[in-house]
């Protein structure tokens, strides 16, 4: 019997935005979180500590951690996709699955970017390739945490090798699946929201786009 997606995420806290983002955490990666925590610190950058008077979890440790899984995860694959070629051709192939660039674009493509927070009114923070990147790494790391390393590599193989990254492809990243997600900047309720050039729309709204989008897909 097939359990209600409700009855999931009945662990998880009865917030409308641990809720959401319990939900859209499992639309983007096919896993149940058990540990909701993780994947909010994963999605905030430590510009908002200065937002809060109390300590506020960010995605610096989880962005070192998840660095080095993903650096695995990869080189793995590649060593069993290509037995026959050299120790040069693997290196390179994995330098351009996991640079920066690629990392920001992939955190572009799934949304990921749109999730995060950060401060940009005190801190004067912009949200650059390097931010963006490191909300994938940590993401990674949130699901390895979360779940272990068999469901990391499951997550890689199958949600984004072949979706977002084609090895056989010149560039990696050729064969993306573009999505539109409707909010460019999501602000948080750590006392007060972003501002300036961005677009501001709650936290649970965003998050009930992304849900909706990853469904629809």
């Amino acid at each position: 019997m097939r359990i209600p997606l409700h009855l999931r995420f009945r662990h998880i806290s009865r917030s409308t935005d641990d809720q959401q983002l319990a939900k859209t955490v499992f639309h983007l990666t096919g896993l149940y979180p058990k540990r909701i925590s993780l994947f909010k610190a994963a999605l905030t950058h430590s510009s908002m500590a200065s937002r809060s008077k109390d300590r506020v979890p960010h995605n610096e440790r989880l962005e070192f951690l998840g660095d080095a899984v993903i650096d695995l995860v990869m080189a793995d694959l590649l060593f069993r996709k290509y037995p026959n070629r050299d120790e040069g051709f693997l290196t390179e192939m994995r330098a351009k699955a996991v640079s920066t660039k690629n990392h920001s674009s992939l955190s572009q493509r799934m949304g990921l970017a749109q999730l995060l927070q950060f401060d940009a009114i005190h801190q004067k923070t912009q949200l650059t390739a390097s931010m963006q990147a490191d909300v994938y790494e940590a993401f990674i790391a949130a699901i390895y945490l979360d779940r272990g390393y068999d469901a990391v590599h499951q997550f890689i193989s199958q949600k984004i090798i072949g979706h977002y990254i084609d090895f056989d492809g010149e560039d990696s990243t050729r064969r993306c699946q573009k999505t539109f997600y409707p909010c460019l900047v999501l602000g948080w309720d750590f006392g007060g929201g972003r501002h300036g050039f961005f677009q501001k729309r709650s936290r649970t709204k965003c998050l009930h786009a992304l849900f909706e989008s990853r469904r629809a897909h």
